[in-house]
This record gives C-alpha cells, structure tokens and sequence, in this order.
C-alpha cells in the first residue's frame, strides 16, 4: 500500500500536497481558481524554494533534520528575499511581480549551483 504506518515520508508529503490542494480550494471561492492556484504556488515559491536552497549549500543534505531545514528554509526565505529586493529596489530596479521572479529565481539557480558543485565534487573524490 502506498501509505505503509512505517513510511513517515510519504505521509509528510501526501498531507503537504493534499494541504496545498485543500488551500487552492478555499481560495477558489473569493479569488477565482487562476488567481488562487498562483496565490499558492507563489507563496509556496517566496517562502519556501530560496531558503530550502540556501539551507543546501549551508548545510548539505544529509547535515540537519528535515523539520529544522523546513523552519530555517522559511526563516531565511523571508529574511533573505525581502533584503534582496530592497536592495534591488535601491540600486533602481522597479519593484513588480516578474522582476521579483527572476530575482528570486536567480538565487535559487546561484545557490543550486553551489549546492551542486559541493555535491559533485564531494562524490568524484570519494568522500560522502
């Protein structure tokens, strides 16, 4: 069965995606479901990719525990993402929904990357 009791992951995750589509649910009734399903996704994407990459390259993988990775990846989201668009904002670029994407999209390839190379590096000499 795909929901053993011993699989803790997976109920972790059923219960965050069946949250996510409960959430776009509820919000389907006041915003209209497009609005609501970029509602979700984006908060999922402001608040939770740049600090989930960030707790990556400091950390590694296998470093901390998943739910102190999920509140640190939330605490450096917010923090990180609202410095970086201040002072993006103050070097002259507009504040508006595309330029925050690819500001934030840009960070979270940079950190990937190092993440990446960390990894890649790590596993070519032979150590874990």
């Amino acid at each position: 069965m795909f929901l053993r009791p011993g699989n803790k992951t997976v109920k972790i995750i059923f219960g965050l995606v069946l949250s996510l589509f409960l959430m776009v649910f509820v919000f389907s009734f006041h915003f209209g479901f497009v609005k609501a399903i970029r509602l979700v996704v984006g908060s999922f994407y402001i608040l939770c990719c740049p600090g989930l990459a960030l707790t990556y390259v400091a950390f590694g993988s296998k470093g901390i525990d998943w739910l102190e990775r999920v509140a640190l990846s939330l605490a450096l989201s917010i923090s990180v993402v609202s410095l970086m668009v201040f002072y993006f904002s103050k070097m002259g670029i507009p504040i508006n929904s595309l330029n925050v994407f690819l500001e934030i999209t840009g960070l979270i390839v940079i950190a990937l990357l190092f993440f990446w190379r960390r990894y890649y590096y790590s596993h070519k000499e032979g150590r874990r």
